[in-house]
């Protein structure tokens, strides 16, 4: 679907030199262009595992550990969570945690 939340979404392949920058411009066209890149799995693997990747979140679904034969992940793990502190990175003058 090409539109979130009632917005249009744009993805390109974008060539920006190091240390520089790059400038883009969108323009309005009367016809639809067909999609260069196709959606594939995320899938990160190598000789020992295989990891795969939910495709709106991140998160690890698959740890497949090719050696052993044995999947380490049974659905979604690895969820991002928001704890509120209260304290600087190193919790200086906080004597206790709740």
């Amino acid at each position: 679907d090409a539109k979130v939340n009632g917005r249009n979404r744009i993805v390109f392949k974008a060539g920006v030199p190091s240390l520089g920058y790059a400038v883009f411009r969108i323009y309005a066209v009367d016809q639809e262009q067909e999609a260069e890149h196709t959606s594939q799995a995320l899938v990160l693997e190598n000789a020992l595992v295989r990891v795969q990747f939910e495709e709106k979140t991140g998160a690890v679904i698959s740890i497949w550990d090719k050696e052993n034969k044995i999947e380490y992940c049974d659905g979604a793990f690895g969820r991002v969570v928001v704890v509120k502190d209260n304290s600087d990175t190193w919790s200086h003058g906080v004597t206790r945690f709740h």
